[in-house]
């Protein structure tokens, strides 16, 4: 097990940092974007992101936060509180609605708060938000897991 910690968390030369994070982007955008029509969108939720001055909008675009986990590097200075929360927040999220997505299968997108009106929406295109947001939110826990594992190792 510590020798696959420390193949995934080694290094990799900047290329391959910029391909990965294309990719998680790609697949975090079509995620988040199913997550905003359904949940977002749809009804009274998005009255919980005026009501608290967009504090909640943090919830729904925590996805995209993760593409960015090729760059994250944990110190061995132990100085990584911030850095660990950003990833425990984004990570967490990010499971979190692949998880709903993948869950449920009402495809029903409500156009106002009494939910009378409503259009449908592509139960497959659903699926591939979720799965989508379910590799990256696999890929940052894995990696970042692994960089924190290594860095833990040089702190000893």
């Amino acid at each position: 097990m510590k020798n696959f910690a420390t193949r995934i968390g080694q290094e990799v030369p900047l290329k391959y940092k910029v391909i990965s994070f294309f990719c998680l982007a790609v697949l975090a955008i079509i995620g988040t974007w199913q997550v905003l029509q359904y949940y977002l969108f749809s009804g009274a939720y998005f009255w919980f992101v005026l009501l608290t001055a967009g504090l909640v909008l943090l919830v729904y675009l925590a996805p995209i936060g993760l593409c960015v986990s090729p760059f994250i590097k944990f110190n061995s200075n132990g100085k990584n509180r911030l850095r660990k929360f950003y990833c425990n927040f984004v990570g967490s999220y990010t499971l979190m609605w692949a998880i709903i997505l993948l869950v449920d299968k009402n495809i029903k997108i409500y156009s106002d708060e009494s939910g009378i009106s409503y259009r449908n929406g592509n139960l497959p295109l659903k699926m591939l938000g979720g799965i989508g947001l379910l590799i990256v939110g696999l890929y940052g826990l894995v990696s970042i897991s692994a960089k924190y594992s290594n860095s833990y190792q040089k702190i000893k």
